[in-house]
């Protein structure tokens, strides 16, 4: 939760755990959970891969479930590595056996 605290989240976030999200199409052993502060009209995903090899990911995202605009951006909140929101595919390598936090505002 400091990673919430650092980015002023709201307090009344909604949470969207990995085995109720509808809202992008994975990879075997890839699970994405979202909290989603509506007020800011913000999402942050944390995708983690569970596979023994890295996974480069291009996924289709349905940005209006996930409460945020079709102009997002997306950032690597801590590792800061690339990643990218594009017509609403986000492109975003995750190494093996690792989570990526991905702000989408």
């Amino acid at each position: 939760f400091h990673a919430l605290d650092a980015l002023d989240w709201s307090h009344d976030y909604e949470f969207v755990p990995y085995w109720r999200q509808t809202a992008v199409q994975l990879p075997d052993g890839v699970v994405a959970s979202f909290y989603m502060d509506r007020r800011k009209a913000r999402t942050l995903a944390v995708m983690m891969n569970m596979n023994d090899a890295p996974v480069n990911l291009s996924a289709q995202l349905q940005l209006d479930a996930l409460g945020v605009p079709t102009t997002s951006r997306a950032r690597d909140i801590l590792h800061e590595q690339p990643c990218r929101i594009d017509a609403g595919t986000l492109t975003v390598s995750i190494p093996a056996k690792t989570f990526r936090a991905i702000l989408m505002e």
